[in-house]
């Protein structure tokens, strides 16, 4: 051992002494709090019925504010097991054994999960310490076992690290370098690969690790620096290579990224490790077809279970992202079978199953952006400033670059943050974005309906209709964007408004013989009044199919004399859904579409005939928000209740497969 780092040692063993003293004095006179005992109640409770999420939430919860409670971190430690979350047993572990240093099974599980986490020196450290204190507690012959594995694996990790048999405590310390990172605690993992880096400069892995340590605390400068220099002097290394191209798109050189990518596709590492980091490169930007070539390149290599879940995952992403949803679904489920805490893995399944409609996404957000600068874009948005945003922005001017990325195979909380900087920041390059967003097939339908909608509020589109990808199919739609006014297109003439309300009465209360002549008086006091024209057109129509043909005829003479008529453009409309014309209605719809105002009634009315094409079309995904629309204007409006049961019958399996039959009788 090195001078410097036996100095090192003996300082942190000090330590070490001087903690367990205190710790163990505070642990034998502390007792739980009425309110402690009454949480470890409750998580009891939940752990007997099997809801190990809630308890695990419960006790996490209680944790932050009882961080010296030995019997609250002994029930986290059933929990992770029961989860199988090793990662968090290791943690726990360490917090209890930091808390009581005698305490034998702390130390069997603190072993056990750094085993399972890969970390076998902080293991092999683990069991020998628990063999020297205990060396004939009941669970020893286990213990020498487990030592004799993970110190032989550790053995083979010197060799490969180029370390002497003497640098064991180094490869400790490289060990926890990793298992900080792993656990997010990122300053620490600076602190120790700078500690190990002084001593052996020549560790790759190590600089390897300070990069992406760098990174995620928000120093992406430091952290390109690093990787610049990492590649220059070691060209040869893989692993360097790829996480190079990552850190150069997250810092936004995607040029630089592309071409890293482009000769890791013509010579793909026979190496685990950077194999993984070359798909993982891959898949975050998005190249679908070169993450399966180089997966399938990478079947003879043998590779580690957590190695093989990985390439697992990205495969199924690509698979997923180039339709073939069945092959996806497999590969996850073999991804799951090799390593079952795969997050990655089960939250883009979950998302499929709840129909979230943001899946598949490569990595978490937490891959793509450091959590500094996710805090300060999240405490700017709190903020309700219009320029916060932008002021992020100015900060962060590399996560601008990431928005396309983002919007197109970002996990839920990614693709929403960066919908919402976008439209932020309005600039040509976001409105770009959203553009593309709005028409791919990409991430939720009402998302993308969102990105349209905004597109056409800042005149970069019409009203359409627009080819949309909704509810799992290409549909035209068009886009609405009107205020409510009190003032209708066309002004009713003063003179018959008092007939007019007493005609509509007799209309809706299925006097239609009284309605017809009610308006047509009102058309004696004014011939050329649209709204006594129309009414009287749906007068005659109400009175039976022989009399419908004259009722078309003067709606056609209404829409001619008056374009600008809304209602006779939604009953004629109306009338070529029921001759499933569908196309003429949506000829007459779109004009509205343009429409900057509408009367109540009259949004009322176009809101209700395109509910009635949605469902003619099957989209009822389209036909629910517009119904809701309708609620928010007028919630108590007869009208939509009558479309909510229309809605409800047609999407009853009996309908849709009488439509279907009928539809199929109609084109022989």
């Amino acid at each position: 051992m090195s001078k410097q780092r036996r100095a090192s040692k003996k300082k942190h063993d000090r330590n070490k002494r001087k903690t367990q003293k205190a710790t163990a004095t505070v642990v034998g006179s502390r007792q739980p709090t009425a309110r402690l005992s009454k949480r470890l109640a409750e998580a009891d409770d939940l752990i007997a019925r099997r809801r190990l999420h809630e308890a695990r939430e419960l006790l996490e919860r209680e944790g932050g504010k009882r961080q010296r409670s030995p019997e609250l971190l002994e029930m986290l430690l059933y929990v992770y097991q029961g989860l199988d979350d090793h990662l968090m047993i290791a943690r726990t572990a360490e917090r209890l054994v930091r808390l009581q240093p005698g305490n034998a099974d702390g130390w069997m599980m603190m072993a056990q999960g750094y085993m399972f986490c890969g970390r076998v020196a902080m293991a092999a450290n683990a069991w020998r310490h628990f063999l020297e204190r205990w060396p004939k507690h009941e669970n020893a012959v286990k213990a020498r076992k487990a030592e004799e594995i993970a110190g032989e694996a550790a053995t083979g990790m010197l060799k490969d690290l180029g370390f002497s048999e003497d640098d064991f405590d180094w490869l400790v310390l490289h060990d926890e370098i990793l298992f900080e990172i792993g656990s997010g605690e990122f300053e620490d993992a600076v602190s120790k690969c700078r500690e190990l880096l002084k001593a052996k400069p020549g560790v790759v892995s190590v600089r390897n690790n300070l990069v992406l340590a760098l990174f995620h605390l928000g120093r992406g400068d430091e952290a390109r620096n690093v990787s610049r220099e990492t590649v220059s002097t070691w060209p040869d290394n893989r692993f360097a290579e790829a996480l190079h191209g990552r850190i150069e798109f997250l810092t936004g050189d995607a040029a630089e990224a592309n071409a890293i990518a482009d000769r890791i596709v013509r010579n793909p590492s026979d190496q685990q490790d950077a194999v993984a980091a070359q798909v993982e490169l891959l898949g975050i930007l998005g190249r679908d077809d070169d993450v399966l070539s180089v997966v399938k390149s990478a079947e003879p290599i043998d590779k580690d279970p957590r190695c093989c879940a990985a390439l697992k995952h990205f495969e199924a992403v690509a698979l997923m992202r180039s339709g073939r949803g069945a092959e996806a679904h497999a590969s996850w489920k073999q991804c799951l079978k090799l390593d079952p805490g795969y997050t990655p893995a089960t939250e883009n399944l979950h998302d499929l199953n709840s129909s979230g409609g943001h899946a598949p996404w490569p990595d978490s957000i937490a891959k793509w952006i450091p959590k500094p600068v996710i805090d300060q874009f999240v405490n700017e948005l709190k903020s309700g400033d219009s320029g916060a945003f932008t002021r992020a922005v100015e900060k962060y001017p590399y996560f601008a670059t990431l928005v396309p990325a983002l919007l197109d195979r970002g996990d839920p909380i990614g693709r929403e943050l960066a919908f919402r900087l976008a439209r932020a920041v309005g600039s040509p390059e976001m409105l770009d974005a959203l553009h593309d967003f709005a028409f791919s097939q990409r991430g939720p339908d009402d998302l993308r309906f969102q990105a349209l909608t905004y597109l056409k509020e800042k005149g970069r589109l019409g009203a359409g209709p627009h080819r949309l990808y909704r509810d799992g199919d290409w549909d035209e739609i068009q886009v609405a964007g009107f205020d409510i006014t009190d003032e209708p297109s066309i002004p009713i003439n003063p003179l018959t408004a008092e007939l007019q309300t007493e005609g509509y009465k007799a209309l809706t209360s299925g006097d239609a013989a009284r309605g017809e002549q009610i308006f047509r008086q009102c058309l004696e006091i004014d011939s050329d009044d649209p709204s006594s024209l129309h009414n009287l057109a749906a007068a005659i129509l109400q009175q039976g199919f022989e009399r419908k043909q004259e009722a078309v005829q003067l709606l056609l003479e209404v829409h001619e004399r008056f374009p600008d008529y809304l209602f006779a453009r939604t009953s004629l409309a109306q009338i070529a859904i029921y001759e499933n014309d569908l196309e003429r209605a949506r000829e007459l719809l779109s004009p509205l579409h343009e429409r900057q105002q509408m009367h109540i009634s009259e949004a009322m009315a176009f809101m209700a005939v395109s509910i009635e094409v949605a469902i003619a079309r099957d989209n009822f995904g389209t036909a629910e928000k517009l119904l809701n629309s309708m609620k928010q204007f007028a919630p108590d409006d007869r009208v939509i209740a009558q479309l909510r049961r229309k809605i409800d019958r047609a999407r009853q399996p009996i309908r849709k497969a009488l439509k279907g039959f009928a539809s199929g009788l109609s084109r022989r």
